[in-house]
Parts: structure tokens; sequence; C-alpha cells
């Protein structure tokens, strides 16, 4: 492949990226995905791939092609920071970016730490974006739709607030989503296969999706999903105890034998 060859590719992928990203409800998620990859191809994609690689790399105890594992993962952790930059140009705010964003933050987490500098910027623009899509308040009224994008929404706006919940554990600072402020209802604990194959044509139907009405899968399954909620129950419960170890006014000792989480 020449350099011409690479020029006329990422000007295709930039072009893809400067159009709106597709957030309209798709009836079948592999046309949503279609919308975005491929001859679709945009830098948001592009840099959670590298995201991916990254992950895997220091994951790795030998070396891979003849590089560290943390060597490789910092080199593809450069092309992440590139394409964030590129969709930061373009003004490419959308759910694709804002997952890229997150990504970044987890590998930046692994690689320095959230004491390190780089950390914090990184995720206050995450938290940022969130709560500018208002992924922070989504309606109660969309709670049971399992439309794969709402539901990839709420699953992605769930992590973020662990995320910003154990960085302020780890660094002793206060969080950037309190939960005062956030009213998003946790996703549906529904298995992958499942939010796939669903179509509209199937209605919203619980008891068809395999969960109960407190959103919570029937079958005794644990999926990626149902750890997900639990960990967002219990980043809930960790908020409560900074709020009360990071709160410099005097407390009364009933104050903390009284506590008690809601969960």
């Amino acid at each position: 492949m020449n350099k011409k060859h690479l020029e006329d590719v990422a000007l295709t992928i930039f072009s893809n990226t400067t159009q709106k990203f597709p957030d309209s409800q798709w009836d079948r998620p592999e046309e949503w995905y279609a919308s975005f990859s491929g001859q679709n191809m945009r830098w948001e994609l592009i840099g959670l791939l590298f995201s991916s690689w990254a992950l895997s790399a220091l994951q790795n105890k030998e070396d891979i092609d003849g590089y560290r594992p943390r060597v490789l993962a910092l080199k593809f952790f450069g092309i992440m920071e590139s394409c964030i930059t590129f969709c930061q140009d373009i003004k490419a705010n959308n759910v694709l970016f804002l997952y890229l964003l997150y990504r970044t933050t987890i590998v930046s987490s692994i690689l320095h730490g959230p004491n390190d500098p780089g950390f914090w910027p990184l995720h206050s623009e995450t938290v940022s974006l969130a709560r500018s899509m208002c992924l922070s308040t989504m309606s109660d009224a969309s709670i049971q739709d399992p439309r794969i994008l709402k539901q990839s929404e709420r699953r992605l706006f769930t992590a973020i607030y662990i995320l910003d919940k154990t960085a302020a554990t780890l660094s002793g600072k206060l969080p950037l989503l309190p939960s005062d402020h956030c009213s998003t209802a946790l996703p549906l604990d529904i298995c992958n296969t499942i939010l796939l194959c669903w179509r509209t044509s199937q209605g919203v139907n619980l008891a068809s999706l395999g969960v109960n009405d407190e959103g919570w899968n029937v079958d005794g399954k644990i999926y990626s999903t149902t750890t997900l909620r639990a960990r967002g129950l219990i980043a809930h419960i960790r908020e409560q105890i900074l709020d009360l170890a990071l709160n410099r006014r005097a407390r009364d000792l009933r104050d903390l034998i009284d506590f008690s989480p809601d969960e």
C-alpha cells in the first residue's frame, strides 16, 4: 500500500467522521453497525480497535513481535490519542466518540495510574461529554427499551459512573458524577444474543427479554451486564462512603452509626 493510497484512505475516513453519527434507532443491529464500519469507517472506531489491542497487549507477559507489552500498549495509546484529536477537530461528539474517550481513560489508568496528570483531563472530558449528551438523565420511559443503541448508551454511562467512583476512591478526590445529578437507570440485564436478535416486531415484553420487573435476568446466569449492574450499585454505595470520608465538616458520631446504603 503506497503513500498516495494511504492518504486517500485517511481522507475517506475523515469524510466519514464529519458525517453526523447514525444515532437513530435502527430496527436491525447489523444495520446500525454497518452504518459506521466498512466503507463507513470512522476515526472513532479505529481508536476503539487500538484500545482493544492495547488492553490485550497489557494482559500479555511475553514480548509481542519483539515489543514488550507495555511498550506496545504505549504505542497504541498514542494512536488512540491521535484519533481523539481528529474527532475533536471535527467536533464528532457522539456516543462512539464517548466510548473511545472512556476506553482511552481506562488504558491511561492502567499505564499511568489515576493520579497521573494525564488521567483526569481525559476523565473530565468523558464526563463532560456524557452530561452534554444527557446520558446522565435519560428518561425513565426508555428503561425497558431493548434497542441496541439505547441499551448501549445505558451500559456506557454505567461504566463511566463506575470508573468515576473508582478513580475518586484511589485518588482521594471528589467524584465528577455525583449521584444527586444522575437519574439514568441501570441497563437491562439482557444477554447480548437476545439484544442482537431482538426486532421491533416483537414488542417490548420483559418476559421475552428474560428479565424481571427490576431489570435482572431470570435465568440465573451471569452476563457482562449482570456484573455491570452490580458494580453500578456498589459504586453508588462507595460514593456515599466517600462523601462521609471527604467531608471536612464536623460530624456527629450518630451520623456514621445511622448510615445505611439504600441498596
